[in-house]
């Protein structure tokens, strides 16, 4: 078709057209009712227009024009805002009516040549679907395409403006006009940016804000009715939900509103207490229902967040309320968190109204019954240390920033008083507190007082409240602590000295008020009377030394407070005076009293660096004794057996030593000790009682022994006892085998990244280790080093165990379990040395499992090649350009996992010269090109499809003519891409800024 044969009849065939396609979309609109729809015009193309456009384009009215104009026919659907242009597309109104052939996206993309062409819109070249055609009215459409236009309202408006003006500008004769057009244009696009553009984020805005309230409105009616007369937790967590996120936000009078709903909250968490666990039932099943936690949790955030908003006298007893009765810790634990940020000293109250908050909240302590007090402990406590503190903080936020506040709290008389009220209710509860785990709390509690502001600066007056409680804290711990356990007066001791050490001397800008120094040196002698109780007490300087690793050394107070090395050698030359205090003739009450300081310290291994040391040092020096206590005291000295048993071979006492770990093995005792005592003295092992030592500890099911035993055999393999020790070691693997405990790889502790015992077993052996492990959830470092010792030797049946692990996955092992971990340190660089072994076993994955391949196998070779390196590339593309075309989904699967890098580029362009235009794989080339990790910042995809596009151009000059129509294809989609991005992405920014900045 011609312009003449446009002209001549072929026009009123678009007329026609595009009056249907504009019917077929009025219609479909008809069920779409939410979607706000300005107008829906259609036209065919003037004749004048087309001349023009023709003459503009160099083209002839004698040539043919169909695939040089696109819009003969056109229809604009226009919307009221942004957000219905996004829901109309959502709809899929075009896409199901008819068949859609091209899309253009129009939106300004900064930095690239669209930059300053404001028009927006989505433009949709469609035909009508083959079934459609079958009428034989609509037979005449046939061929014929029509473009369709969607945008806003505003976007509508400036286009018809710009029509007229810029799009068809007349060309004026005599030199006039050029300038004014600029001028023109310029106002034109002011308009847009200035003026359009802001109003359609503010539509957006108006429109969700309305969306929103209509919602809560529904939601809102009878809200408080429908969640008192819920039946079971799950609709009680439903209803608590729609009141968080639709209901509070609107209400008119928040203060007085939001106090009325409390009641009704902290009934419905009551209510939840009582009510068992229902399963959420839906159509495709059952899924685990809300918990009494699950409720508590959201009405404890819903607190929270509105925490300062009504009384605090309301918002405190509730919490109050809450905790006394709570179902468990964990529950407890939230509406203690709640009470301490209701008590937190925060910066937007303190801006008006000082440390009030806390002053009203210690009213309601002082207030409270001793029952009340006493049910609220905890909670009381955690409120009580956050009024210690001195810092006062909180954030302020906007639409693309968080603003962090800190600084300290304004000294006052008030705050004088409530500091002092403070640790006299802490006091009280020290003197009610019934073990030293619970006065070590306390404690805690009350040492905020010493502590300064974190991160800001402060002055002498509050230094001096610091300075005057410390004082008076540790005065308290002073009077009270000779009745209290050895551990506890431990910690208090190495409290009292970082607290010394902050304010034994003053900064300059301090040293010259004399109250303050009059408050200092009172503290200072508060600290060295506490100091001379301590050190005078012989017991407590004997249990320092032996045990806990804070302990406290004469010369800290005067020197380097935390030279921890000068502290354990002060420690250490202690010991031989505590040794020879111990003779024959007092060992028995040496033994009590060590079991009475080792039962007063802590579960943490390094409260007992000192006492191995200890124990070890007296068995090479006092064998007798040492053997004396092991035979009287062995069940509460078993931690210390190993160092005893290495201090007497020190003595020489090593048929003592091989006496007990016979008689314990024969008895099945201390299994994991004598285990332990192999690893750390392999050479003192003897291969036989390995062996049978391993049977026992099978025998017992004493998990920590048998690992305990199998890290000797791998120490004791590289000092020369080889087959006793492999045989040990299988022994067991075997017992993990038959005790169906496959993590057992995963604690496995040997210092070497690889074990030479490992890898020195025969395939048969190594197979046995590995099916052990096959169905451990996790592969961590620990079983990565077996894997490592293995691969060096068998790196077949390591590969062949993640093929069976991939098996695995297929089944029903559990959904925690990962075939292919996401980190393989040492195990990567042994299999990394096989490239093509690898590359075989992937192909034979894939062919089994081709769906799943990406996540697993790909997985996998992206884990060990993860530079995609040329050992992998060059097969993978000389099997792309000659190896069977079956292969190229395996190809495309594995290079998929390598995020669009830019060295798959060349194998992706040889495959696709390999392919035919219509071939299906070519989408999938495209897909893999186009896989994006990830990406920084709002416009982030802008700046990943610039970067594909950046790199496609480099092909538009390729000599293989099918690589360079898939180069430009991809290019204008990476084009379409980039504004449709660009468009979503300033959206969501305004929106968010007119959502924070606004409110």
């Amino acid at each position: 078709m011609n312009f003449k044969e446009y002209a001549g009849g072929e026009r009123e065939r678009y007329v026609l057209l595009a009056d249907y396609v504009r019917g077929v979309i009025q219609e479909a609109l008809k069920q779409h009712k939410n979607l706000r729809v300005h107008l829906v015009t259609c036209r065919a193309k003037e004749l004048d227009s087309l001349q023009k456009k023709l003459e503009d384009q160099g083209i002839t009215l004698d040539e043919p024009i169909e695939k040089r104009i696109k819009d003969f026919a056109g229809c604009r659907v226009v919307m009221l805002t942004n957000s219905d242009m996004d829901a109309f597309h959502q709809a899929r109104i075009l896409a199901d009516h008819f068949e859609i052939i091209d899309t253009n996206v129009h939106h300004a993309v900064p930095g690239t040549e669209t930059e300053y062409r404001l028009f927006d819109s989505n433009n949709f070249l469609i035909a009508l679907k083959p079934e459609t055609l079958t009428n034989t009215q609509r037979k005449q459409f046939e061929g014929l395409r029509c473009e369709v236009q969607v945008q806003t309202l505003l976007n509508h408006a400036w286009a018809e403006m710009g029509h007229d003006t810029i799009y068809k500008q007349p060309k004026l004769e005599g030199g006039l006009g050029k300038k004014a057009f600029e001028e023109i244009e310029k106002r034109m696009n002011r308009v847009m940016r200035e003026h359009l553009l802001p109003a359609g984020h503010d539509f957006d805005k108006i429109a969700r804000d309305f969306a929103v309230l209509m919602k809560a409105n529904e939601a809102g009616k009878d809200s408080e009715a429908r969640l008192k007369a819920a039946k079971n937790n799950n609709e009680r967590y439903e209803g608590i939900e729609t009141i968080r996120d639709l209901v509070v936000t609107h209400y008119d009078d928040f203060s007085k509103q939001f106090a009325e709903l409390v009641p009704t909250l902290v009934d419905a968490v009551e209510a939840a207490r009582a009510t068992p666990v229902e399963p959420i039932r839906l159509e495709w099943g059952e899924y685990p229902g809300n918990t009494t936690e699950d409720v508590a949790r959201l009405v404890s955030e819903l607190l929270t967040r509105y925490k300062f908003t009504i009384d605090p006298v309301i918002m405190f007893g509730a919490l109050l309320r809450l905790h006394a009765a709570a179902s468990s810790e964990s529950e407890a634990d939230l509406w203690i968190n709640a009470s301490k940020e209701l008590a937190a000293h925060n910066h937007r109250v303190w801006k008006e109204y000082g440390p009030a908050m806390q002053g009203n909240l210690l009213e309601q302590i002082g207030a409270l019954s001793d029952a009340g007090r006493q049910s609220n402990r905890w909670l009381l406590t955690a409120v009580l240390a956050e009024i210690l503190k001195s810092e006062v903080s909180g954030t302020t936020s906007t639409s693309d920033a968080v603003t962090f506040h800190q600084g300290a709290v304004a000294p006052s008389d008030a705050l004088r008083n409530i500091r002092t009220d403070a640790l006299q209710i802490l006091e009280r509860f020290l003197d009610e507190a019934e073990d030293d785990r619970d006065r070590r709390r306390i404690i805690q509690a009350m040492l905020n007082a010493t502590r300064s502001p974190h991160m800001s600066g402060y002055g002498n007056d509050l230094a001096k409240h610091l300075l005057d409680d410390s004082a008076k804290i540790f005065q308290m711990i002073a009077a009270k602590s000779p009745a209290w356990g050895l551990g506890l007066r431990q910690w208090c001791e190495d409290q009292a000295l970082h607290v010394h050490y902050r304010f034994r001397q003053l900064p300059p800008d301090m040293a010259g008020d004399e109250q303050l120094v009059v408050s200092q040196q009172a503290f200072l002698a508060t600290i060295n009377a506490f100091r001379e109780q301590m050190d005078a007490d012989a017991d407590f300087v004997q249990f320092k030394i032996l045990v806990g690793h804070d302990a406290v050394r004469p010369e800290a107070w005067e020197g380097d407070a935390f030279d921890y090395e000068a502290t354990a050698l002060w420690r250490e030359n202690a010991l031989p005076g505590i040794i020879n205090a111990i003779t024959a003739e007092n060992v028995d009450a040496w033994g009590a009293k060590l079991e009475g300081y080792i039962a007063q310290s802590g579960e943490d291994g390094a409260d007992f660096i000192i006492t191995d040391r200890f124990f070890a040092d007296l068995a090479a020096a006092k064998p007798d004794i040492c053997l004396h206590l092991i035979d009287q005291n062995a069940a509460s000295l078993r931690r210390f057996l190993p160092s005893m048993l290495g201090g007497l071979m020190r003595a020489q006492r090593g048929h003592d030593v091989d006496a007990r770990i016979g008689a314990w093995t024969n008895r099945a005792e201390y299994l994991a000790e004598i285990g332990f005592f192999f690893t750390k003295k392999p050479e003192h092992c003897d291969g036989d009682l390995l062996v049978d030592a391993m049977k026992q500890a099978a025998g017992a099911s004493n998990d920590f022994a048998v690992l305990q035993f199998m890290t000797a055999c791998m120490k004791l393999y590289e000092q020369g006892q080889r087959e006793r020790c492999m045989e040990t070691f299988v022994l067991g693997v075997d017992y993990w085998q038959s005790t169906k405990q496959p993590a057992w790889a995963n604690r496995l502790w040997y210092g070497s990244p690889q074990s030479a015992l490992i890898a020195d077993l025969d395939a048969s052996a190594s197979r046995r280790v590995l099916d052990s492990f096959l169905s451990t959830v996790k592969i961590d470092f620990h079983a990565d080093r077996i894997l490592a010792s293995i691969s060096k030797t068998h790196p077949d049946l390591a590969i062949e165990f993640f093929g069976r692990r991939m098996q695995l996955e297929r089944g029903d092992i559990g959904k925690h379990f990962d075939a292919v971990p996401y980190h393989l340190h040492y195990t990567q660089k042994v299999l990394a040395l096989h490239p093509n072994a690898i590359l075989d076993a992937a192909r034979q994955w894939h062919r089994q499992e081709p769906l799943f391949f990406e996540f697993r196998g790909a997985r996998l070779l992206k884990l060990l090649f993860p530079d995609l390196p040329d050992a992998i590339l060059e097969p993978l593309t000389a099997l792309a350009r000659t190896g069977p075309v079956e292969d190229v989904p395996f190809i495309l699967d594995t290079l998929r996992v390598y995020e669009g890098g830019e060295r798959i580029y060349p194998i992706c362009m040889d495959i696709v010269d390999r392919l035919e235009p219509e071939d299906k794989l070519l989408d999938k080339v495209a897909t893999v090109l186009e896989v994006t990790g990830v990406v920084r910042g709002e416009f982030g995809f802008v700046e990943a499809h610039a970067t594909r596009k950046s790199r496609l151009e480099a092909y538009l000059d390729d000599a293989r003519e099918k690589v360079k129509q898939f180069a430009a294809k991809q290019i204008r989609h990476h084009e379409q891409s980039m504004a449709w991005e660009q468009r979503r992405a300033e959206r969501d920014v305004e929106g968010r800024r007119r959502d924070w900045d606004e409110a």
